[in-house]
């Protein structure tokens, strides 16, 4: 099982500053790079996650790599498919490695419960109206099982499963996932994508709370809007948020 372009053309390095930011630098240069190009690292000493946050990995223990697609046929409105697509895809290779359900906790971590096992950091550049390039940043936890960072509640497939997992074999499998939402994606299948990606969203249609506007307060999330915004119930109020606007409480 193996994907058809992603990941045929992989640069490995030993160690990086952040994948996401070689392959930014590697698109500068004035050979072009084939799409579905991985950067792949064994180590990275500035991984970046959501909101300039820090992504720990202990070297040679899990997967950091970035892959460039050139998704040029997705309007600038609808990109959030594309972080759609690059989570359904990784949370399908989890589920079938793990024989266990994953979810998507908005808007495109990788969730077991309550605990984050992957991140994703997806960097467009825009051609008019339409996306040009796509840099798509994935930290996923394998082996490593002691974390040193504040980070409230990570977990790796070796924490869950109890195994030792060969990198390089998964590398296959995860691109093969990840390519089939995205050929999904470029054939149009919007709605298909919406209703996969609400079928594993963390705390869909169950009530929690959030932090919201600096307040505690109970809320229920029964939506995604095209352009990403998280859609909830709050107050018997329908009410959409992006990312700097609530804060979920574990």
């Amino acid at each position: 099982m193996s994907a058809l372009f992603t990941g045929k053309n992989i640069v490995h390095f030993d160690r990086v500053s952040s994948t996401n930011t070689i392959l930014s630098e590697m698109l500068s240069n004035t050979k072009p790079l084939a799409d579905g190009s991985v950067i792949l690292a064994d180590e990275q000493s500035q991984g970046r996650g959501q909101q300039g946050s820090f992504w720990e990995a202990s070297p040679h223990k899990n997967i950091t790599l970035s892959i460039l697609y050139r998704p040029e046929f997705l309007t600038i409105e609808k990109q959030f498919y594309l972080s759609i697509a690059v989570s359904l895809g990784i949370s399908d290779f989890l589920d079938e490695q793990l024989q266990q359900k994953s979810q998507i906790k908005w808007p495109n971590d990788i969730y077991f419960g309550n605990y984050k096992i992957a991140g994703i950091l997806i960097e467009n550049t825009l051609m008019n109206s339409h996306l040009r390039t796509s840099i798509i940043g994935i930290g996923l936890n394998v082996n490593q099982v002691e974390f040193k960072s504040d980070a409230p509640n990570p977990c790796s497939m070796k924490s869950i499963s109890g195994l030792e997992y060969d990198i390089k074999a998964l590398l296959p499998q995860l691109f093969h996932h990840i390519e089939i939402h995205y050929l999904q994606l470029k054939a149009g299948k919007y709605d298909f994508l919406k209703e996969a990606y609400l079928s594993k969203l963390y705390r869909y249609e169950q009530e929690h709370e959030y932090l919201i506007e600096g307040k505690i307060t109970k809320g229920k999330i029964i939506d995604i809007e095209t352009s990403g915004r998280l859609v909830m119930l709050v107050d018997n109020q329908r009410k959409s948020f992006d990312t700097k606007e609530i804060e979920f409480i574990l």
